[in-house]
């Protein structure tokens, strides 16, 4: 498999979470507490993205970006930590084994990450 399908892959592996944050657990803090979860893409004009936010009440709680493999945390998302103020930050990585924090973004194994959803 080319190395450009493997990348588009791991998007999509994260990607299924992400739309059932809308039903399953991001519905738990509106159902429970009463905050208004909603779930967001990010991109700016200048090209950077992360693949989702997911806001309470309209404010940021966490963003993440997925990645096939990494070694170093991706500049876009510390760019958007400190512009909208976002809380916590993930870099899932579907190839990854090693769980680090660099500049303030956490870098974890998509397994993990998924597995803290349910």
């Amino acid at each position: 498999m080319h190395r450009h399908d493997l990348r588009r892959l791991s998007e999509r592996k994260v990607t299924p979470a992400r739309l059932s944050c809308q039903y399953a657990p991001f519905h738990f803090p509106d159902d429970r507490e009463g905050f208004d979860a909603e779930v967001h893409y990010l991109r700016d004009r200048a090209g950077r993205e992360a693949d989702f936010l997911v806001a309470l009440d309209r404010k940021p709680w966490f963003a993440v970006e997925a990645k096939l493999s990494a070694t170093t945390t991706e500049p876009s998302l510390t760019y958007f930590r400190d512009r909208l103020r976002i809380s916590w930050v993930y870099q899932v990585v579907l190839e990854g084994k090693r769980d680090f924090v660099q500049h303030g973004i956490r870098c974890v194994p998509a397994r993990q990450f998924l597995g803290a959803l349910v």
